[in-house]
């Protein structure tokens, strides 16, 4: 087959090389060659950003070039795009065979096309297709047809969690596997809770492999479990027996043959020394050192000092050292493989129970995550070579362009495989594009090594079918790469001295740093600059570690904006580029304090607001009065703000006096009168949420300038109150999971330095970028590997997970797991490199810890790389390489709208002018005595809530903002409780530490229910008290005589009753039988 008939093709390039305009290209020749040929084309991509870029950018060509034909248009203006685009427009014309101006007249109808019908406009996220392909086929894939798409994961699996652990103490075998589990983890000297390390390790349940494993644990009970613990144990014990018993047995050979330990190769340290002690200690912690390998594997038995009588005796007996020597180091390898196992069935049991937990808050929920889908769908594949699912999409679309291909996933591309050989057997087009160099997404599933499999399919089923697609694959595929030579290696972005720096880097760091099967990605890809973009500047500083570390490179960030500012380079081309999210925040808040602008998505979240931060701990501090954080929070703002008499100290002795002094339960209310803010907390607890946030804001006068902070903040308090339950305790908790987290909008235009993590900043470039704390290491901390259980002391467990650790692993039959996924976190760390260094055009910074050139982080790879480039000078900290220039960076044109800035927050308090009473009786007055008929209902209402007398005030401050009375009722009623508090009787019944049940309902074996006002539970008696406001009436004795039967009947101590007339003269009757 000829390279023109081939339909399968591969586009490998460097960053800055054009791969999305590759593929954008691509796109439009075949749209303009069949205008309605985009309704057929699905290109998808695995971000958001991505998927929207490619969008505009095939838009934007279409507008530039229906631009053409306008005949009120410049002609400079036209011979303009003609120059610059020359080459697109005469490679796209020729392919559709048209002319300018017939490739004018055709981008303005696809155009006009795509606008009018932008539904069938294909181009998506990966996730996105899939989804529509399983929200069609939802019944078919037995799911329900109104299924959510769960985006917080997070959630339902911490939820699942608290659920399992709910367990403990209520099912026995649940709870042996929690204890057991807690056990293994302090005698590693670790804390007992394991709460957040369930929720930590619940996570695996969402990555490919696991959810492969985990699914064949579906039938499998924590009672195997619990034998495969006691099978691997046992045989542990077995294993640590016959250890100890061969060793003694040869250090009773040592005494028979009257052999001296010290005659041995290096004394008691070498033979002698490893038998006693694995005697007297066991397998736990043994370990051969080399003077014993010399001995057995070497020959080397004795000193060349030693008595040719002792030489002699110890020769006679070598050969049987050396038998239980072997046999002993086959059973430390046995015993150490048990211990890893015994470790994992632990949290494995965990992690099945976990499973099932969040299968039925799913279905509960009818939620479905989007990890789901890929599972679903090729469950569907695995059973049929073409999925019923898959004929409408193959009907639907006849071209496949998959872009970021490095980052997609085993199951996502194997999941798109047959529509592509559908397309690749009706002879149409299909293009993946991606870089091996770029791929960051691992932790996300996503599988580099697809890219360096092709032709073979990587992870392949053992499916005919799968083998065919292999087969029709390895016909068409056609290479486009710098390997090859199959196309340029040019880079469009950076200048040349940027990246010849990155050539020489990484060409060194492949060679340093990355196992042979995986140099191929980065070896022998040299880049070129495009022609006439000489200069550029890269400069690299060491930093010395220490206390003083972090300050120092955040002084070195200011002093490079300010050089660069002085050089007038605007801000907002300036990029610094972080490895998290913490050193991105913190670098923000440190620019923020010197004054300098930054647009990050750490400085943007409502979190990072003092302001909200500080509504929110008075929110916290009404919630919990024992908040102290939160109280703390407030003094502090409230010191740091706004005038007083006192000084922070002031204020902080005074609330602590208050805290004793203060009659109320919340003392921060004295702290408020000192700035002349009347805050009652206990009045305003019962304010509806957004409400109450609202006055907040108004009270501190926040709302007086537009500040975008706060009106995104009520954003989200008013979405929250409409989507979820609105009461304090649960919004408090919604927003430390998540409303801290959302970001408010900026516009581009700002001009502001953008502070970012590596993984946002992927695919995007700027004119300068710092890259700070550039000392990354290889890491494979929180790695697991599934390993095939083939012991027979373990049955009924097919597989298990295996924590990577160097430590744990060495000396195991697992190792090899542990140096597969090291040798993938050195190719991690290079890739996290790359991605950070090729994204300036004009000039790079590095800030570097210094480190000994002999260890693994990124900063001792430099210092490794200038060693081998003859570069490095001992005391020398700065390298430079180019010459730093002047802002030569040309504006690019934008389209500007208007940003429309209110003057001020509209917001001002309703209650006053408004009041809904929810009891209408108190609008009617009784004509007789000219008194509300419900006075006497609120007040017997309001006894039977107080549990002492100091709630009087928080139940008619609820009461208030409910509606039911007014602040006028209220003082009434206050006033009138206290009279009644007067009578020591009465006041007996509300003491506080009194047990005390109001209004609760008794239900009789006759379905009866009775409900006493007030019940007080003491050891010897029940005492049980009815209010009652009318006249009385006989039928109150009865009532009450029937509540103290009920009560003696159900605790089994006699009942004092009590009839309380709240007249105008209190009145209080003990009833007796």
């Amino acid at each position: 087959m000829t390279d023109s008939a081939k339909n399968f093709i591969i586009y490998k390039a460097s960053a800055g090389s054009g791969k999305t305009y590759t593929l954008v290209k691509e796109y439009l020749k075949l749209v303009l060659a069949e205008p309605f040929k985009y309704r057929h084309i699905l290109a998808v991509t695995f971000t958001n950003k991505a998927a929207y870029e490619m969008k505009i950018r095939i838009m934007a060509s279409l507008k530039l070039f229906s631009g053409l034909g306008e005949s009120n248009k410049a002609e400079d203006e036209n011979e303009s795009v003609r120059k610059k685009n020359a080459a697109l427009i005469n490679e796209l014309c020729e392919y559709a065979g048209l002319d300018e101006k017939g490739l004018a007249a055709r981008s303005e109808n696809i155009l006009h096309n795509i606008l009018h019908n932008y539904s069938d406009f294909a181009v998506s996220t990966i996730d996105s297709f899939v989804q529509k392909i399983i929200r069609t086929f939802a019944y078919d894939l037995k799911i329900s047809q109104n299924f959510e798409v769960e985006l917080d994961s997070d959630r339902v699996l911490s939820e699942a969690v608290d659920v399992l652990i709910s367990y403990a103490g209520t099912e026995p075998q649940i709870t042996r596997m929690l204890i057991g589990f807690i056990e293994q983890k302090m005698a590693d000297g670790f804390n007992w809770d394991i709460s957040n390390d369930l929720k930590t390790f619940s996570r695996q349940l969402l990555k490919e492999d696991t959810q492969k494993y985990i699914r064949l644990f579906s039938n499998i009970q924590l009672a195997d479990f619990s034998k495969a613990i006691a099978g691997a144990s046992s045989r542990r014990v077995e294993a640590d027996n016959k250890a100890r018993k061969l060793a003694a047995g040869i250090l009773k050979l040592f005494d028979d043959n009257n052999i001296n330990p010290k005659s041995f190769f290096q004394g008691m340290r070498g033979i002698p020394g490893f038998f006693l002690k694995i005697s007297e200690r066991g397998l736990s912690g043994a370990s051969p050192n080399s003077y014993c390998n010399s001995a057995v594997q070497e020959d080397i038995w004795y000193g060349k000092t030693q008595p040719e009588n002792e030489k002699n005796k110890i020769d006679a007996i070598k050969d049987k050292i050396a038998e239980a020597y072997n046999a002993i180091i086959l059973l430390i390898r046995e015993f150490r493989d048990l211990v890893i196992i015994v470790k994992s069935l632990y949290p494995l049991s965990m992690l099945s129970q976990i499973e099932k937990e969040t299968e039925a808050l799913k279905n509960d929920g009818n939620l479905i995550f989007i990890s789901d889908f890929y599972r679903k769908i090729h469950e569907q594949l695995i059973n049929e070579p073409v999925p019923f699912i898959y004929q409408r999409a193959g009907e639907k679309y006849a071209h496949y362009f998959i872009d970021e291909f490095q980052d997609t996933s085993v199951l996502q591309f194997q999941n798109m495989l047959p529509l592509i050989e559908n397309a690749m057997a009706s002879g149409n087009k299909n293009l993946i594009v991606g870089d091996g160099k770029q791929a960051i997404y691992r932790w996300r599933d996503g599988e580099v090594m697809q890219f360096a499999s092709l032709p073979l399919i990587y992870k392949k089923p053992a499916l005919p079918h799968f083998d065919d697609i292999e087969k029709a694959i390895s016909r068409n595929i056609i290479y486009y790469d710098e390997y090859s030579g199959g196309i340029h290696n040019l880079n469009y972005r950076s200048k040349t001295e940027i990246i010849n720096f990155n050539n020489t880097l990484f060409q060194f760091l492949a060679d340093e740093v990355l196992p042979d099967e995986k140099k191929k990605i980065y070896l022998d890809n040299l880049q070129k600059p495009k022609p006439g973009n000489d200069g550029g500047y890269v400069r690299l500083k060491f930093f010395e570690g220490g206390h003083d570390f972090v300050d120092n490179q955040l002084a070195e960030i200011f002093e490079i904006i300010k050089g660069l500012s002085s050089s007038n380079i605007p801000l907002k081309d300036i990029a610094i580029i972080c490895r998290i999210n913490r050193q991105a925040a913190n670098i923000a808040s440190y620019l923020l304090q010197q004054g300098v602008d930054v647009v990050s998505s750490e400085s943007l979240l409502l979190g990072s607001c003092p302001k909200i931060n500080f509504i929110v701990s008075i929110l916290r501090y009404v919630n919990n009065p024992a908040d102290e954080l939160a109280a703390a929070f407030v003094i502090n703002f409230l010191h740091n703000n706004y005038a007083a008499a006192y000084d922070l100290n002031g204020l902080i002795a005074k609330y602590q006096s208050a805290k004793t002094s203060y009659k109320g339960k919340y003392p921060l209310n004295e702290i408020f009168t000192v700035f002349n803010k009347e805050i009652d907390c206990v009045k305003i607890s019962g304010t509806p949420l957004f409400d109450l946030a609202e006055s907040l804001i108004r009270l501190f006068g926040f709302n007086d300038k537009p500040d975008p902070f706060i009106i995104y903040f009520l954003d989200a308090v008013s979405e929250f109150v409409s989507t979820k339950t609105p009461c304090l305790p649960d919004f408090i908790e919604w927003w430390d999971a998540k409303g801290s987290a959302r970001s408010i909008v900026v516009p581009d235009q700002l001009d502001a330095v953008k502070i970012m993590t590596i993984h946002k900043a992927k695919g995007l470039e700027f004119p300068v970028v710092i890259y700070p704390f550039a000392d990354e290491m290889v890491s494979s901390k929180g790695s697991n590997a599934w390993v095939e259980n083939t012991y027979d002391y373990c049955p009924g467990i097919p597989a298990f997970p295996v924590t990577i650790s160097a430590k744990a692993l060495e000396g195991t039959s697992f190792f090899d797991y542990y140096e597969r996924e090291h040798s993938l976190a050195r190719l991690d760390m290079m890739n996290i490199c790359y991605v950070a260094l090729t994204r300036p055009e004009e000039q790079l910074y590095i800030l570097t810890k210094k480190y000994k050139e002999n260890g693994s982080s990124f900063g001792s790879l430099l210092k490794k790389y200038l060693m081998h480039h003859v570069l490095w000078t001992e005391g020398q900290d700065v390298y430079e390489f180019g010459q730093q220039a002047a802002n030569t960076t040309k504006e690019k044109p934008t389209e500007k709208g208007q940003t429309v800035v209110p003057e001020n927050i509209i917001s001002s308090d309703w209650t006053g002018r408004m009041l809904i009473r929810h009891d209408s009786s108190l609008l009617w007055a009784d004509n007789e005595t000219g008194t509300s008929i419900g006075w006497g209902n609120i007040i017997h209402k309001i006894l039977s809530e107080i549990k002492q007398a100091d709630d009087t005030k928080r139940i008619t401050a609820r009461m208030i903002t409910e509606g039911i009375i007014s602040e006028t009722d209220a003082e009434k009623i206050t006033k009138y409780i206290n009279q009644l508090m007067v009578n020591h009787h009465f006041k007996s019944f509300f003491e506080p530490g009194l047990s005390v049940l109001t209004e609760a309902e008794i239900l009789t074996p006759a379905n009866k229910v009775y409900r006493p006002d007030r019940i007080i539970f003491d050891r010897e008696k029940n005492i049980v008290l009815d209010f009652k406001t009318g006249s009385k009436k006989e039928e109150h004795i009865t009532q009450i005589n029937n509540y103290g039967e009920l009560l003696t009947e159900i605790t089994g101590r006699p009942s004092e009753k009590y009839l309380v007339y709240l007249h105008e003269v209190l009145q209080i009757e003990k009833v007796n039988n």
